[in-house]
């Protein structure tokens, strides 16, 4: 994309954390601007339930494009027994984004973490049987980016169970394949 580069979805991610972000936040819920120079932007969120850091860099080590959100938790059973954070959201961009959908993307991450209460998806989900909802056109923001590629338009993926979760994805499989998909595309049956 042309139009996507460095400089300005850095500027426009610190523009939109001062003025456009407090919607997608609760009343208690901070952000703190760590680093703002040339190479890098570090914005760190505290929230009810989770701890959340949002970067901007161009470095070409990353495995992703310019940015990367990522939230974790130490109150959920999970993190709990085992004594390390648990991740609960990750996002990052790809080269085939636009600015705009980045900024959606941030902001439903942010209204997510937000939201966010220990060991909802596990007592919701796991174990449980569904079928999937795929809006073909939106594959990015539905299914993990590494699982996207499993998906195939022509065949009906039949019925699921979930089988973990993994941060915001819920991890389900059937004879066929295993994915990782949203919650909201995961109808229980």
């Amino acid at each position: 994309m042309g139009n996507y580069t460095f400089e300005k979805i850095k500027n426009s991610i610190f523009k939109w954390s001062q003025q456009n972000i407090l919607p997608y936040m609760g009343q208690h819920d901070e952000i703190e601007v760590s680093k703002n120079n040339n190479d890098i932007l570090i914005l760190d969120f505290s929230f009810n339930s989770c701890l959340a850091q949002l970067t901007v860099s161009e470095s070409h080590s990353n495995p992703y494009q310019f940015v990367f959100f990522e939230a974790a938790t130490l109150e959920s059973e999970r993190s709990q027994s085992t004594g390390k954070m648990e991740s609960i959201y990750f996002f990052y961009d790809t080269a085939n984004m636009t600015e705009k959908i980045v900024i959606d993307e941030l902001g439903i991450a942010i209204e997510y973490c937000s939201c966010y209460v220990p060991d909802q998806l596990i007592r919701t989900y796991l174990k449980k049987r569904g079928i999937l909802k795929i809006e073909y056109d939106r594959l990015y923001h539905i299914v993990h980016p590494s699982d996207i590629k499993k998906i195939d338009a022509r065949n009906e993926m039949g019925e699921f169970i979930c089988k973990d979760i993994c941060a915001q994805y819920l991890v389900v499989e059937n004879e066929i394949v295993s994915l990782r998909i949203r919650p909201e595309n995961f109808l229980l049956v």
